[in-house]
């Protein structure tokens, strides 16, 4: 495996939401795989535009927050589904 992590693997196969949703919640932009790539570097190799940009934005404040109460609402949804 190379030492990749969900953020390259989903960088490399070019999954944008769910990219999106791991830089939400706090992966490392910064972690490279054994051969010195990060998942930026990976978007860039494959051309995957659009991984690209949302790797290239900061995440704000906001955003993390509003990814946080969207996790709230879904464990909550989840417990008292049963």
């Amino acid at each position: 495996s190379e030492h990749y992590t969900a953020l390259h693997y989903t960088s490399y196969y070019g999954y944008k939401e769910v990219v999106q949703l791991l830089v939400c919640a706090g992966a490392d932009l910064k972690k490279r795989t054994k051969d010195g790539e990060t998942a930026l570097d990976i978007a860039k190799r494959r051309g995957h535009q659009k991984v690209i940009e949302v790797l290239s934005k900061p995440v704000s404040e906001a955003q993390k927050s509003a990814f946080q109460e969207r996790m709230k609402l879904l464990r909550y949804e989840i417990e008292n589904s049963k």
